[in-house]
């Protein structure tokens, strides 16, 4: 299973919302554990994010953008790291779709 979100170049917005899934598709409960998104820009830049647990015990994180995360347009590919020494995804693809922009 693949997780693809897509943002224009240079925005801001929308928030990403992810619901965090183990191998056998259930959600994680994220009870008291702290959430951090890790990628790697189309450039190679690689950049860290804080997260909001939106909804713990279903596993829901936000991801909000800053002007300085979507300035080049290509794939960013991305993990969640949780602060309990698990990552995710851990058999699956995630990647975050930079179109560029128009005009």
């Amino acid at each position: 299973m693949a997780f693809e979100f897509y943002l224009k170049q240079n925005d801001t917005g929308p928030s990403m919302t992810a619901t965090l899934l183990d191998e056998t598709d259930t959600a994680y409960d994220l009870t008291g554990v702290t959430v951090t998104f890790n990628g790697v820009k189309p450039d190679g830049t690689a950049f860290t994010k804080s997260t909001t647990v939106t909804d713990a015990v279903n596993g829901v994180v936000q991801v909000d953008w800053d002007a300085a995360d979507t300035t080049v347009a290509g794939v960013v590919t991305f993990e969640f790291e949780l602060n309990n020494g698990e990552t995710v995804p851990n058999d699956r693809s995630y990647q975050l779709k930079i179109t560029p922009e128009v005009g």
